[in-house]
Formats: C-alpha cells, sequence, structure tokens
C-alpha cells in the first residue's frame, strides 16, 4: 500500500506509468505520464486540509479559553465595584441619619399652627 508523507493511505487502486519515446536519432523525445504524482498530490491536499483544520480548531479552543478567562475577570471585578457601591451606599444613609438626628428642625408646622380648618361641609375644602 503507498502511504503519502503524513502516513495516511493513498487512495489509488493502481499505480499507471506509461513512457513514449519518439522522434529521431538526432532529436529524441521522450515523454514519461503516471498517476502516481497526481494521487500523491490529491492525498497531501488532504493531509494540508486536515492539518488546517485541525490548527483552526486549535486557535478556536484558546481563543474561547482566553475570552472566559477576560470574561470571568469582567465579572471578578463588576462584583468588586458593586461591593464597593453597597458599601458606600450605606454608609451614607447612615450619614444622613446621623445628620437628620443631630440637625432636627427647631419647629414642625402642625394642623394647628397651619391655620384654622374648614368644617367638613365647606366648599373650599
Amino acid at each position: 500500500a503507498l502511504r503519502s508523507a503524513m502516513g495516511e493511505k493513498i487512495g489509488i487502486q493502481s499505480i499507471a506509468t506509461r513512457l513514449t519515446l519518439g522522434g529521431t536519432l538526432d532529436k529524441p523525445v521522450c515523454t514519461l505520464w503516471s498517476n502516481l504524482g497526481t494521487a500523491v498530490a490529491e492525498s497531501l491536499g488532504h493531509a494540508i486540509q486536515r492539518a488546517d483544520e485541525e490548527h483552526t480548531r486549535e486557535l478556536l479552543a484558546e481563543a474561547g479559553r482566553r475570552v472566559d478567562e477576560r470574561l470571568a475577570a469582567i465579572d471578578r471585578q463588576t462584583a468588586e465595584q458593586q461591593q464597593r457601591f453597597a458599601r458606600k451606599t450605606a454608609d451614607l444613609a447612615e450619614r444622613l441619619n446621623e445628620l437628620a438626628e443631630v440637625e432636627k428642625p427647631l419647629y414642625r408646622i402642625s394642623a394647628e399652627h397651619g391655620g384654622r380648618r374648614l368644617p367638613n361641609d365647606s366648599l373650599f375644602r
């Protein structure tokens, strides 16, 4: 069985070679034809295509790993930023409550201070 440079079987059934001699003694003509070159070229083309496909798969797998790593890093950064924001928001709310306790208004408007109440049956109520 014939094998290509990549070690695979070459898919030909038989090898045919034709040698044609012609011309004159002063100008001889020799023609050589064989199906072996075509079969080897075809086999080499298939091997190159398979190697290209394997290389493409490897590149895609590596790119996928890199994208996954980058997305995981972005997720970690987002979670850290959300935690910082939550802490700052809680700190701000606590400070606002402290300020509200310290800065109570001296007076509040109540119904008695706002004016007299109109009777329930008033047209302006």
